[in-house]
């Protein structure tokens, strides 16, 4: 493959013993030697993604792994796949358990087998964060608590409060599975994903040639409890508060 995701990079895909290994080469054209020299966050990020996150990912699809636009932490003994559009705030929930003695396996990229969710090792892009300058008006930091994987328990679909309050319903495995999904097809980091991946497998002949990515949504979301939650633009309440609200209400 030449200049894999526009990142410069050459990749050549070889087996050995049958197990694919992967080298690459740096051999950019000119119009992607020009844009490196004038975004360099988004070669990063680029270069991040073809050099680490695809092959990572891809290497989990021919183990029946898929990957999914989303991120796991547990906190106050709930275990929560949150899913979302990107720029909804998961980061934000995310961070705040974090801080504040949660776990989590990644920022916004995971791997899934329908019930156990790996994470793919990233830094987490935040707003304040005081780490190197990325897009968005976006710094990097490290996720400090980090673990590699969590079996979750809830399947929080996470919204922006269209009136200011906050609002949770629970929702069909349905509409959290179509959520889950969706939110996956419409991220940036995986948009150049679908191609690498489709490319690899049609080479190698190992891995699907297109992950069952609704077909895992729907397994996990009829395993676990689906919630909406609908956040205000400033909220402090913390996620495992909001579950246990729902928790308390169920019980009554």
């Amino acid at each position: 493959m030449l200049d894999v995701c526009t990142s410069g990079f050459d990749l050549r895909l070889r087996q050995e013993r049958g197990s694919p290994v992967l080298s690459y080469r740096w051999r950019p054209p000119a119009t992607t030697r020009a844009a490196v020299m004038t975004l360099r966050a988004r070669f990063r990020l680029l270069a991040r993604a073809a050099l680490l996150q695809y092959p990572a990912m891809w290497f989990a699809s021919t183990r029946g792994a898929v990957p999914l636009h989303a991120a796991v932490l547990s906190a106050g003994g709930a275990t929560t796949l949150l899913a979302g559009p990107s720029g909804v705030g998961k980061t934000t929930v995310l961070m705040r358990e974090v801080r504040k003695g949660g776990v989590a396996t990644s920022d916004n990229l995971c791997v899934s087998d329908g019930t156990q969710c790996w994470g793919v090792v990233e830094p987490v892009r935040a707003e304040g964060a005081t780490g190197r300058r990325m897009t968005h008006g976006r710094r990097e930091t490290q996720l400090k608590e980090r673990v590699d994987s969590l079996m979750p328990d809830v399947l929080v679909v996470l919204r922006r409060s269209v009136d200011g309050a906050l609002a949770i319903r629970r929702c069909s495995a349905g509409e959290a599975a179509r959520s889950l999904a969706s939110g996956t097809y419409m991220a940036g980091e995986l948009r150049r994903y679908w191609a690498f991946a489709a490319t690899l497998a049609t080479a190698s002949g190992l891995g699907p040639a297109h992950p069952a990515v609704s077909e895992t949504s729907a397994l996990l979301s009829r395993r676990l409890a689906c919630l909406e939650v609908a956040l205000p633009e400033h909220c402090d309440m913390r996620l495992h508060e909001v579950l246990e609200t729902v928790e308390r209400s169920t019980c009554a």
